[in-house]
Parts: structure tokens; sequence; C-alpha cells
């Protein structure tokens, strides 16, 4: 049971890097932010009181909390031998719940510069209906403003 952990700002390519590692050595990749935006897609889990706090907190622009996370991370990877993580984990109280259940055998950290990181997320353009990311220089969508896949509108 190996576990990876992959660490970086917003826009310094994690996704893209996971992407590679992931073809590359057989991971599964797992991103907090992918899951929680997944569990904000089920009705089913939004009617729950998790459910319900995990929005207000997002809503709000504010944190998940770490037991929370904990426990979505630990139900989603449990039965996952070859594990990326990206996102998680991101506090102290999140690093040691992981190594008291997995150790991590690797951490990656991508160091970019903060302006370069500016100009990456100055181009995004985000699908909120299934987290598929575009940008305007390196990824453009096929029609400007539009998911490839659904047609619907993009959020900038």
């Amino acid at each position: 049971r190996r576990v990876h952990g992959l660490f970086g700002a917003p826009g310094s390519g994690k996704g893209t890097i996971a992407k590679w590692l992931r073809e590359d050595f057989k991971l599964t990749h797992v991103s907090t932010g992918d899951l929680l935006r997944a569990a904000m897609q089920k009705p089913e889990f939004l009617a729950t009181p998790a459910g319900q706090r995990i929005q207000a907190t997002l809503k709000s622009g504010g944190l998940v909390d770490d037991a929370t996370i904990i426990e979505i991370v630990r139900k989603e990877t449990s039965s996952i031998s070859r594990l990326l993580l990206d996102g998680f984990p991101r506090t102290h109280a999140q690093a040691l719940a992981l190594e008291q259940s997995r150790p991590i055998d690797l951490v990656l950290q991508i160091n970019v510069p903060h302006e370069e990181i500016v100009n990456r997320i100055k181009g995004r353009w985000f699908h909120p209906g299934s987290g598929r990311i575009y940008h305007s220089t390196f990824t453009p969508p096929k029609v400007p403003g539009r998911d490839d896949v659904t047609g619907e509108p993009l959020i900038v």
C-alpha cells in the first residue's frame, strides 16, 4: 500500500503533474477538491447535516474542518493500494491522522514563482458541474466560455 503526496499552491500545476504520474506509475489520484466538488453534486449528500455544513462552509469561502476532511479521505481511499494524494494533508492534524493510518512514502513539492501562479490563475476557466479546468492560453475550450463536453457556460 503505497501513498504519495503532491503539494503546491493553486495554479502550480498539481493537476497536470498528477495526470502524468497517474498514467506513468498507475496511481489512483485523489484530490480533496475533486472529492468535495463531487459530494456537492449529490442531492442525497446535501440532504445530510454534514453535507449542509460543508456546503455552507464552501459557499462562505471557508475551509472544511479537519475532522470532516480526514473522514472523507479515509472513506474514499481505504481500498486504494497505489494512492496519489492532492490537497491532503493541508494541516498538522490531517498529517498526523494520515501518518497513523497510511504513512506517506514520497512527497513531491511544486514550487512556482508567485507571478507565474497569478498569470496561470488569471486565464483559468472552470466548469462547475464537472470540475474541468481550461486556460485561455494553455488549454482553451473549443468554444470560448463553453465546456467542451456539455457546452454549458464556464466560470472565469
